[in-house]
């Protein structure tokens, strides 16, 4: 149920039971202790002296809350400079009640959390995040319509409802298979809640250019930088961002079940985020956050507790293509490190 607070009737907060005090998420979430596995690469990044991005295998709670002690200790800094991560993409799973397999038929995860329990789970998760962000930071938090207008609520709370920007939808593309058997209206999108840490935040805005030979309706040129993106995206011809999972070929696939493509975080790690800053997948899974900021020159940490996720992850990093889509000439990524954490 949602109910007011007594003490301050402007907020919603959403009572279940299980429900953990911040307090209580503090006392009782342990560190993590991250043992290198693997270095790749040279110590050689001219943005951030000595940086090395960070792949991590293990339980993201404990893993987020030290990295929120290394924020407090200066060693997480974006391109300016300032404590903190720029941005923050998750996909965390989605209530399904399904196990998902790779292509080869291992078993990539479980997301078999329901009701209250999801609810708690990625609250605590956001509770960490929320910490990680730089003052002017934003994340973007990727649902479907199972659990998205809960997980709101609980991020109304946790990053006020003032700094609530967007409710993007992701129209996901055609519609064939077995969708179109829906006895009522077919599911075609997705939903990205939009927050950042405070109302001054950082974002680049994105134009799609005009198609060749548009005019306007006086017969002019047009004179701006396109059409401004909005909050549907793959709605219209011009924005074509059509998952990967209704493509038959496509040169990203890894085999990862639940795989989203470059072009969509392409889209959301320039607009808000700088050349150096930090972005963070606190759910990597495939690895396609991670990979398409080290071709935008962010550094990146990722994060699973899926071993075929983070193996899958670090073979696609040690295999890029220059290009948004996976192709072009080989990119050698920047010094990373295969870090397994375990609890202290």
């Amino acid at each position: 149920m949602v109910s007011k607070k007594p003490q301050n009737n402007s907020r919603c907060e959403l009572i279940y039971q299980g429900k953990a005090s911040p307090e209580d998420i503090l006392k009782n979430t342990p560190l993590a202790i991250l043992k290198p596995v693997r270095i790749w690469g040279e110590d050689k990044i001219p943005t951030a002296p000595g940086w090395k991005n960070m792949l991590v295998w293990g339980d993201n709670l404990p893993v987020l809350k030290t990295l929120v002690e290394m924020k407090k200790k200066g060693e997480l800094k974006d391109s300016l400079g300032r404590p903190g991560i720029t941005l923050i993409y998750i996909d965390p799973p989605f209530s399904s009640r399904q196990e998902y397999r790779a292509s080869n038929g291992v078993k990539a995860y479980d997301d078999i959390l329901t009701g209250p329990s999801f609810i708690e789970f990625l609250r605590q998760r956001l509770f960490f995040l929320h910490e990680l962000l730089t003052e002017d930071g934003s994340i973007y938090v990727h649902l479907d319509e199972r659990k998205s207008h809960y997980v709101k609520v609980i991020m109304d709370e946790i990053f006020g409802e003032e700094n609530f920007q967007r409710e993007i939808i992701w129209r996901i593309g055609w519609v064939s298979g077995f969708k179109t058997r829906a006895k009522n209206w077919i599911r075609n999108h997705d939903v990205l809640l939009f927050y950042t840490k405070s109302p001054d935040f950082y974002f680049h805005k994105l134009y799609l250019p005009y198609p060749p030979g548009y005019r306007r309706r006086d017969g002019q040129v047009p004179r701006g930088k396109g059409y401004p993106l909005e909050d549907t995206w793959n709605c219209y011809p011009q924005d074509r961002l059509d998952s990967i999972q209704i493509m038959s070929f496509s040169g990203e696939k890894t085999g990862f079940p639940t795989q989203k493509n470059e072009n969509l975080l392409e889209r959301i790690i320039l607009a808000s985020s700088r050349k150096g800053d930090i972005v963070l997948d606190a759910f990597c899974g495939s690895g396609t956050t991670l990979s398409v900021a080290e071709k935008l020159e962010r550094r990146w940490i990722g994060i699973d507790s899926s071993e075929v996720a983070i193996t899958i992850t670090e073979n696609r990093l040690l295999n890029l293509r220059r290009n948004i889509g996976n192709t072009g000439e080989k990119l050698n990524p920047r010094p990373f490190i295969l870090y397994h954490a375990l609890r202290l």
